[in-house]
């Protein structure tokens, strides 16, 4: 499954730059939604490791959070975009 990706690059989390990816949901898997996102976050575990506890410790090497991915690395925006977009 794929999606459209929107991609922000200069989001600053405790004076530090990130990516921050959102993906476009589809309408029509709107049923789906909370599944697919679950999807990603297990994704991104299994590839970057957990993101921590705290929704925005200090210098976390990715978050998750409101639906958005948020990642210190391009390398890992890249893979991201690579695996959903």
């Amino acid at each position: 499954m794929s999606y459209i990706i929107e991609c922000k690059s200069g989001k600053s989390v405790y004076g530090e730059s990130y990516y921050e990816i959102m993906p476009v949901w589809n309408p029509d898997r709107k049923e789906l939604y909370n599944q697919d996102l679950d999807t990603m976050i297990e994704w991104c575990i299994e590839n970057y490791g957990p993101t921590g506890s705290e929704v925005w410790g200090a210098k976390r090497w990715w978050y998750d959070n409101d639906s958005k991915f948020w990642f210190k690395e391009d390398r890992d925006v890249v893979l991201f975009l690579l695996r959903w977009g």
